[in-house]
């Protein structure tokens, strides 16, 4: 049970910076016995693997302090962050029998060390969700605050994936109190931020809309919206149907990813130039010189 919280904790630490983990684990399974590592992830204590991922810790610690450059950090991460949480929990848990996360009837056995791969989707899928609230916040707090909130937020995310993983291999108990208060948080920060998208989406639709079609194009915007609510409901409602609510959710949050990451598919590109006086022969008056034209300018004087 402690292994599983612990693991539960590290996972979800992924999800808000996927190196802290990473290097929790290593480090105190080389320095330590707190983490008993099966033979599958002893690569995580090898002095080489401790370096890589001290320089990247360093790069995502500068580059999610910065305006943008964090919306684009967390773009990428969106594939590094749950492959994270997945091995922080597989390492985490195998000093226990894989049953004991995943049931019985699974038939997986995460005793010998080996690899677990209900443990890994486990892992990914919580550290997917927690990418996901931190991604989609982070732009709309930025803009809200002209890019004032993004070394705030940052720090404060990195403290807390600190706390997380500290907690979760040194009192693994307390993973049991830090996992409510996180989910909190992310359903607070969603809360507060999700009331500015939809204002940002019309004022970004006007501004780029052309000249006379700003109405137009904010109502085809809110016909998107009205059809997206119809069949998003039924595709949340036939998921939890077929499998249960917690996996409909998880399908909603993919989809909401999956927009983040083509949202800059979407965005204006420049037409083609206009062609200049000097190249158009209507505005020169070339056209006036040629003999067929019916206005065509003649250098003889008109006979009688």
């Amino acid at each position: 049970m402690l292994a599983t919280l612990t693991g539960l904790g590290l996972s979800a630490s992924a999800g808000l910076n996927a190196y802290i983990p990473l290097l929790m684990v290593g480090l105190m399974a080389r320095y330590t016995d707190a983490v008993p590592l099966g033979q599958a992830w002893q690569w995580l204590e090898n002095p080489a693997a401790l370096a890589v991922l001290g320089i990247l810790l360093a790069v995502e610690l500068v580059a999610d302090k910065v305006p943008a450059l964090d919306s684009l950090n967390d773009t990428l991460q969106t594939f590094v962050r749950p492959v994270s949480g997945g091995i922080t929990f597989a390492a985490g848990t195998t000093t226990v029998p894989l049953d004991e996360i995943v049931g019985e009837a699974s038939g997986a056995d995460g005793g010998s060390g080996g690899l677990a791969w209900g443990a890994l989707l486990i892992g990914c899928l919580i550290a997917l969700v927690f990418h996901a609230v931190k991604t989609l916040a982070r732009p709309t707090a930025n803009t809200a605050t002209l890019g004032c909130a993004a070394p705030v937020l940052s720090v404060a995310e990195d403290v807390v994936s600190f706390v997380t993983s500290l907690v979760a291999v040194v009192v693994p108990v307390l993973v049991l109190v830090l996992l409510p208060l996180l989910a909190l948080a992310g359903f607070l920060i969603v809360g507060l931020g999700a009331p500015v998208v939809a204002p940002l989406c019309f004022g970004a639709a006007g501004r780029l809309a052309p000249d006379g079609q700003a109405d137009a194009v904010i109502a085809r915007l809110n016909i998107f919206n009205y059809a997206g609510t119809l069949v998003g409901g039924g595709i949340v409602g036939g998921v939890a149907a077929l499998t249960s609510l917690r996996i409909a959710f998880v399908v909603s949050l993919v989809f909401a990813v999956g927009l983040a990451l083509l949202a800059p598919a979407f965005r204006a590109r420049p037409g083609p130039p206009a062609p200049s006086a000097s190249a158009d022969p209507a505005a020169r008056g070339d056209h006036l010189d040629h003999p067929d034209h019916p206005d065509a300018r003649s250098d003889t004087p008109d006979r009688l």
